[in-house]
């Protein structure tokens, strides 16, 4: 991917969403493993949350990210 003159860096990342709300993050993980941990553990605590939660691969870019 790329703009002209530029590269538009990508990392790919994996987040735990909800249902109710899938464009907000609940966390984010480097790894889909990780991400697939968390949410057997969370799940292991809180079983009747099971279809509430997934992980979701997304793809940050420079744009995605604020200065600060």
């Amino acid at each position: 991917m790329g703009r002209t003159g530029t590269t538009l860096r990508v990392m790919r990342t994996y987040a735990l969403v909800t249902a109710v709300s899938p464009q907000k993050a609940v966390d984010v993980y480097l790894r889909a493993e990780e991400a697939a941990k968390a949410l057997a553990e969370i799940l292991r605590d809180e079983p009747h949350w099971a279809g509430l939660l997934r992980v979701e691969e997304i793809e940050l870019d420079e744009r995605d990210v604020a200065a600060n």
